[in-house]
């Protein structure tokens, strides 16, 4: 007769417990637009630890960045980005894309920008964020980053 009652005592127990751990406060929800804010946080202080602005380099960047015959990168837009790493003390590494790996090698983390003669309008079709915005011949070129990079560009502009 002990055995019911205490087999019955622990599967009370047992519900009390289950029951008491099932009641959990509502996690808080947050919204795209805030994820991607915290995230681009998350790349920029990775980058400010690192100290290395990774830049991928359009192969068919034109005038704006090129690979020279001597093997280093030149063009307006290289100067400008080792101008500006230079003011945040950050060293600086180059590699050449091809252009329609650009936004994934900015997407996936391998880059923080992509420059090379890059428009605007495409930048922002391929859900990256335009920085560095200038005009050449009417058209508007950029930079690219990842989406929400305000700490990234202000970074870039100061």
């Amino acid at each position: 007769m002990k055995r019911p009652i205490a087999s019955c005592l622990y599967l009370t127990a047992g519900i009390l417990l289950l029951a008491g751990c099932g009641t959990k406060p509502e996690a808080e929800v947050l919204d795209p637009v805030e994820l991607s804010r915290i995230a681009a946080r998350k790349r920029f202080e990775d980058l400010q630890k690192r100290g290395v602005l990774r830049v991928a380099v359009s192969t068919k960047g034109g005038k704006a960045a090129y690979l020279s015959q001597r093997g280093t990168f030149e063009g307006p837009e290289v100067e400008t980005v080792r101008e500006l790493a230079r003011k945040k003390g950050w060293r600086i590494f180059l590699f050449a894309v091809r252009p329609e790996a650009l936004a994934s090698t900015v997407r996936n983390g391998r880059a923080d920008l992509a420059i090379g003669g890059l428009e605007v309008d495409p930048i922002r079709r391929t859900l990256l964020t335009p920085v560095l915005e200038y005009s050449r011949d009417g058209k508007r070129f950029a930079f690219a980053t990842w989406s929400c990079a305000e700490e990234l560009k202000n970074a870039l502009e100061k």
